[in-house]
């Protein structure tokens, strides 16, 4: 990997950890984050994943697109401190081998 890659990266890193660590998060903002939180039918009605405890803080589900056929995708952990980071899905009945959507 070049230098001016690996720097990029961790730059981003980086802000990752700075805005994580800038979040507090406390009862209220859930309740502001969580005003009308999806239902499992709600996002398999819009073509999506529900994923519960999802948003900020984790506070509440959010509904999450699906990647499609050959789409990239990342078998990684969702959640990187009080910031999801979210990793899209495989759409049911495709799954994720060597980083694509198959």
């Amino acid at each position: 990997m070049n230098t001016v890659k690996m720097n990029c990266i961790l730059l981003l890193l980086a802000g990752l950890i700075a805005a994580s660590s800038a979040i507090t998060c406390t009862p209220e903002l859930c309740r502001q984050i969580c005003q009308n939180p999806p239902t499992p039918q709600s996002c398999a009605n819009a073509g999506t994943e529900y994923r519960p405890f999802s948003s900020l803080c984790q506070c509440c589900a959010t509904c999450v697109p699906y990647l499609g056929p050959f789409d990239f995708c990342d078998p990684s952990p969702d959640i990187f401190g009080p910031i999801p980071v979210i990793h899209k899905h495989c759409r049911p009945g495709k799954r994720c081998v060597n980083n694509r959507c198959i």
